[in-house]
């Protein structure tokens, strides 16, 4: 998720995010869908933000990684009749992990 801080002229700052403009210089590379950046494939683009008038930008590097093992955590009997939501949790080359 991306945060955007938006600063004003006595000094004090406000989330901004959820009023915030959010463009990709290179959808081909990296997308947005509000505050939710989605890499798409290797490379380099830009995220520009707008609020108020106000813009900033920021250089975002997509990265192509592997995933190298995925686990899920311990799972509890389930009732009959009930449903449970499993977290599986992946880790990749760059030892990044993401659930």
């Amino acid at each position: 998720m991306l945060e955007i801080t938006g600063v004003y002229s006595d000094g004090s700052t406000k989330d901004v995010s959820s009023s915030s403009t959010v463009t990709s210089s290179s959808t081909s590379i990296l997308t947005v869908s509000g505050t939710t950046l989605s890499g798409v494939k290797a490379g380099t683009a830009t995220i520009t933000a707008t609020d108020q008038g106000k813009t900033a930008t920021a250089t975002v590097t997509v990265v192509a990684t592997t995933l190298q093992s995925i686990s899920i955590q311990a799972v509890a009997p389930v009732p009959v009749g009930q449903t449970m939501n499993l977290v599986a949790t992946g880790v990749f080359a760059d030892a990044a992990s993401r659930t």
